[in-house]
């Protein structure tokens, strides 16, 4: 699995002032709402601080994890890019701080600074190749090895250094797209194989490595 760098971290320290400057920060409570599907406001967004949640809400109010994206990380790429409405819903995941740049200003300093154009078009080029990288363990990697890759991806983007990962076993169906059954007895294998303990709303990895090599298995 290959370390894909955030937005910031692709940036040079000495541009971050302008970019603050060219956006508005605003502080997010746990569970506040960012954006709704479907929305279609237009622009960047940056994660400054703390952790932003995505997924789709069920007809019966339930949220669906899609994915988390910790300091660092942007979305709304596909707003700017291919003129799509929000396709998640986002809300803060605990305390949080996000940049946000309209269309005129992102183009400004897409336009002026080449260190940012190329910045984020690392950005997309990593989530499109990590797409394809979803889609190929789809055709040829088991449930566990989903699962395995899932949770690595999630604590890497989310920016989550400690074990713990806030995701349910509904979740994981969901993000696969796979039965709750399914998913529930590759969790059992998987605790079976000392790679994860499983809690009340949370899956912690016992080993990461561990995890990473049987997901990456042929």
């Amino acid at each position: 699995m290959a370390t894909h760098q955030s937005l910031l971290d692709l940036l040079p320290a000495a541009f971050l002032p302008e970019l603050k400057a060219a956006g508005t920060i605003r502080s997010y409570d746990d569970g506040q709402v960012i954006h709704t599907q479907d929305a279609a406001s237009v622009g960047l967004s940056i994660v400054m601080r703390g952790r932003v949640r995505f997924g789709l809400y069920a007809a019966n109010g339930s949220f669906n994890l899609t994915g988390i994206l910790g300091h660092g990380h942007c979305f709304g790429e596909a707003t700017l890019f291919a003129n799509r409405p929000r396709v998640y819903h986002a809300e803060a995941f605990g305390q949080a701080e996000v940049l946000s740049l309209g269309k005129g200003s992102f183009d400004a300093l897409y336009d002026a600074h080449p260190h940012f154009s190329r910045a984020v078009t690392v950005t997309v080029t990593q989530r499109l190749y990590e797409a394809l990288d979803i889609a190929d363990d789809l055709r040829r990697r088991g449930v566990e090895q989903q699962i395995a890759m899932l949770l690595l991806r999630i604590a890497r983007t989310g920016g989550f250094e400690e074990d713990d990962l806030p995701l349910r076993q509904a979740d994981i169906a969901f993000a696969l797209g796979m039965s709750r059954v399914s998913v529930g007895k590759a969790l059992d294998r998987l605790k079976q194989r000392g790679l994860i303990r499983l809690g009340y709303g949370k899956i912690t990895m016992t080993d990461r490595q561990a995890l990473l090599a049987m997901g990456m298995q042929t």
